[in-house]
């Protein structure tokens, strides 16, 4: 499960910002076996909410171990708006964690 999400600008006075998210123990484990396997092919991780893609992350090679310690950040070219929306989905509820391939892509 998410145990929270947060919009944060890239670094002080950004105009970029990105989404921190925070796991519990449980779902931690499996996100950071999820992501060693996906950053292995450079696939994007699908992340739904009532089946709606909201984010597609993709974990870089330098993941190939697992992103680990609860914590992940989606970064991308976000504005603060839409950093907030999407962290907002994110908190809507306990959301339980659905990991699905979207999209190839080649590094």
């Amino acid at each position: 499960m998410i145990k929270d999400a947060y919009a944060e600008p890239l670094f002080q006075g950004s105009t970029v910002w990105q989404i921190s998210l925070t796991f519990d123990d449980q779902e931690d484990v499996l996100f950071a076996k999820t992501t060693s396997e996906i950053a292995k092919t450079g696939l994007a991780i699908g992340i739904f909410l009532d089946d709606k893609l909201i984010s597609a992350p993709i974990a870089s090679p330098e993941f190939h171990k697992g992103i680990t310690g609860g914590r992940a950040v989606i970064a991308g070219q976000f504005t603060k708006d839409l950093a907030t929306e999407i962290a907002l989905q994110l908190r809507s509820g306990t959301l339980p964690i659905s990991f699905e391939v979207v999209k190839t892509h080649s590094f």
